[in-house]
C-alpha cells in the first residue's frame, strides 16, 4: 500500500534537516569565518535565502514573466 501523503513526509524531513543544519552552522566553529559572532555559513545562507525570496517576488510581478506564472486548465 502506498502512503497517501508522501510529499508531506518529504517536506517534514527536509524542514527538520534545514533546522538541524541551521543550528550547526550558527556555531562560529563550524567554518573558518565569523560574522557578528555567528558562523559565516549561517549568515551567508540566510542572506542568500532572503535574496531568493525578494527576487522571486520581483519576478512574480514583472510583466515579462507574467505568462510563466499563469496556470492553464
Amino acid at each position: 500500500m502506498v502512503p497517501r501523503h508522501p510529499p508531506l513526509a518529504g517536506a517534514l524531513l527536509l524542514t527538520a534537516a534545514f533546522f538541524i543544519s541551521a543550528m550547526q552552522m550558527w556555531d562560529p566553529a563550524y567554518g573558518n569565518t565569523r560574522i557578528f559572532g555567528i558562523g559565516g555559513a549561517f549568515v551567508s545562507g540566510v542572506v542568500l535565502l532572503a535574496l531568493g525570496v525578494v527576487l522571486a517576488a520581483i519576478c512574480r510581478f514583472l510583466p515579462a514573466t507574467r505568462g510563466y506564472f499563469q496556470t492553464t486548465r
